[in-house]
Formats: C-alpha cells, structure tokens, sequence
C-alpha cells in the first residue's frame, strides 16, 4: 500500500545506514505500520517499544548512558546488539542523543509524533496520508495507478467517480482499509475519529498554555473557513474570550504535528493572512458532519465541496514534491485558490467542485502577471481553452511534471 515507503527504508536497511532513521508523520498515516512491516518483510528480529503507552519518554532521553538499561526495563528483557529496535511515540528532537548513543549498537527507527526534522545525524522519512495513487492500488486499481504515475490522464469516465470517492473516504490507512473491506460509511469515520481524538491529545500536550477547548475548536472550524462559511481570519467558533494570541498559538500547535496546513494569503489580503487545510479529506468531512455523499454529489455539497477539492488538490501537490504553495486574492473580486511555484514559474489554480468552466479568478490574476500559465481544475477531463489549462481534479499529481524541469 505504501510503496514510496518501504523502498525508503529498503534502502536504509540494505545501505547499512547506521544513522537512526526518523519517520516522521501526522497520527494514523502508517508510520509504525511502515517500520514494523520491514521486519515482518525481512524476518529481522527486532524490538518494539511505544513510550506514549509507557508513558516513559524519560527512560530513553534522560541522559544516553543509560539508553541500554532504559530500553531493558521497558521490554523487560536484553535487547541484543545489532538488533532492529522500533521506538515509537517520539515526541521531538530532544530525544536525539539517546537515540544516537543507541544507534551505536543496534539499528534503530524512531517514530515520531511531530514534524520538526531531527537534523544532522539522522535519515528522515516524511510519511503523509495516502495519494490518490495509493488508494487506486489499495483497491486492486493498479492499472489506473500506474497511468497516472506516467503523467498519463485519459479513462476520465472511471477516474473521476474514485477520485470522488477518495476525497471523501480520505487517505488514512485505517479509514481506507476500513471501507474497501466493508463499504460501510461509518466504519470509515470511526476510524477517522479515533484519529481526529488522538491529534486533540497530542496538539495539546505539547503547550498546556492553549485550553483543549481552544485547540479543538480550531481544528473543527477549518471545514467552514475553506467553505468561506466564515469569512474571517479569525476563527469564529474559537470562544469568544480568546485572544488572538491563543488562536494562533493553537494554530501552530497543530501545523507542527501536521494536523493543519498553513498556506499565505497574499495580493490584496490583510498582512499575515492565511488560509487553513485539513491534513486529509476524509478528516475535513468528518469534522463537518458531513454524509460522504456531499463530496461524492457536488450538488448536494455547494461551497463545502469545492473546498475539500481545493484541500485535495494541495494535498496531491505536496504528496508529489510541489512545495511552497500560496493563495492570490484581489480585493473582494477573485481568489486564485492556489499559486504554486513549478519550474521557476507561479503557477495561479482555480478549483471546481463540478465540471464547468469559468476562470474568473485567473483573468483576474492575469491582469496583473500575464506571462504566468494558469490552469483550472474540475472533474472534467483537460483541454485547451482561452490560454488557460484544464486539468482533471484527478490528475493533480501530474501538475508538477506538466510544468516543472523538463517539462
């Protein structure tokens, strides 16, 4: 399922790295699936320890000459040198040089709750949620897969309905797994809310300073700030006795376990402006209550479904490398959705939930930069009209090879 993955660490184990190797991801994405599956693959014995269920961060970190005895007392048993030890429910960087010093006898992965890369010393793994590629293999659709992969974007009539499908299931393994095996809508969003409860929990024990209230009122309020049912920078079902402080603390509580994507607003909006993405679709939908049939039936969904595709297609950017993206606004006029730097180029995007064609906003944007290629993005399948590109919702893991190097 997780190909990208496990030709990672593939490649970490058969090199002989000797660095500890840090996968790094939001909760439920596969990290721990992805580093035990290489001793399951292998047959290598190795040795688990999750220190969220210890509770016993400081077994391992409190100073690294006692790292061999810690790990003894949390698996009850000798851990001998060479062998692969999975440490999971890290919580950042501070635990480096316990797992350096422990590096120096056996092979270690560490499972990292936050984002924060460990730096200098360390391989680095950045596991998201599963592209539109992943599901398509996850449900025996190979084929389709391996088209899309080759920059390829034609069978529109079968790619539009799971790309639907998938923006409302979303990209967790568990949820994924969940409704291929059962169809059931509600399988998929049990498995979507233990997840949702589990990054409530981990955004607020890093800062005690932000209330739970707070931090989770944030994260329920993205839904409506994409859907613009709230207009404003702040976030409206924050309390109102909040400062602003602690909403943009609360913020960055969750940018840094990966549960939000901060994106700047720039053009004619306010300094310091922004826009917020959920981590996965299938997320956004289950914190707005929403039946899976309001992304699958843009009619049904109106504003809220065109805002899971404006998340689903950032999410496809930056699951292919495209980096960096911003949002254009002029005045009250237009909005282009998404500004992506590609091949040396800003590449302005506007989003449609449903296969019409109206580039108001890159007409807009193209009054101001006229050299930039734009490109409009629905369900429909591409074409050529007025200079603009149209690209299929479905494809936007191609935008980067359309106009990056060698393009």
């Amino acid at each position: 399922m997780r190909r990208d993955a496990d030709q990672f660490i593939d490649g970490w184990w058969d090199g002989g790295d000797t660095r500890p190797l840090v996968i790094r991801g939001v909760r439920g994405c596969g990290k721990t699936f992805s580093a035990l599956s290489l001793a399951e693959r292998r047959g290598i014995p190795c040795t688990y320890v999750d220190l969220g269920a210890y509770g016993a961060d400081r077994a391992l970190a409190d100073t690294a000459g006692r790292v061999a005895s810690g790990l003894r007392s949390l698996t009850g048993q000798p851990v001998p040198d060479g062998t692969l030890v999975v440490i999971d429910g890290v919580r950042g960087p501070g635990i480096g040089d316990a797992l350096l010093e422990l590096a120096s006898t056996h092979r270690v992965i560490a499972v990292s709750r936050g984002l924060e890369p460990f730096g200098e010393g360390f391989a680095d793994l950045r596991i998201r949620t599963m592209s539109f590629t992943e599901f398509l293999d996850a449900g025996g659709r190979s084929d389709l897969a391996a088209m899309l992969r080759g920059g390829r974007t034609g069978d529109a009539e079968s790619l539009i309905p799971l790309f639907a499908e998938f923006q409302a299931v979303g990209g967790l393994p568990g949820a994924v797994g969940a409704w291929l095996s059962t169809g059931d809508e509600r399988e998929a969003d049990s498995a979507v809310r233990k997840v949702l409860a589990d990054i409530l929990d981990d955004a607020c024990r890093r800062d005690r300073r932000v209330s739970e209230e707070t931090v989770g009122n944030v994260m329920s309020s993205v839904p409506d700030h994409l859907s613009r049912a709230n207009k404003k920078f702040m976030f409206s079902r924050a309390s109102p006795g909040d400062a602003q402080r602690s909403v943009r603390t609360a913020v960055g509580m969750l940018e840094g376990i990966g549960a939000v994507l901060r994106v700047e607003m720039r053009g004619d909006a306010a300094p310091g402006a922004f826009k917020l993405f959920c981590f996965d679709t299938g997320a956004l939908r289950v914190l707005r209550g929403a039946p899976m049939s309001m992304v699958t039936d843009p009619d049904l969904g109106g504003e809220f479904a065109k805002g899971v595709a404006e998340n689903a297609v950032l999410l496809e950017l930056e699951r292919s490398g495209a980096a960096g993206s911003w949002c254009w606004r002029s005045g009250n006029k237009a909005e282009a959705e998404l500004v992506v730097p590609l091949g040396g180029t800003d590449v302005p995007i506007q989003v449609s939930s449903r296969p019409s064609f109206y580039p108001r906003s890159l007409r807009e944007y193209s009054c101001r930069d006229p050299s930039a290629p734009a490109v409009y993005m629905s369900p429909a399948p591409p074409e050529v009209r007025d200079g603009v590109t149209r690209v299929p919702l479905y494809a936007a893991c191609t935008l980067r090879g359309m106009f990056g190097p060698g393009a």
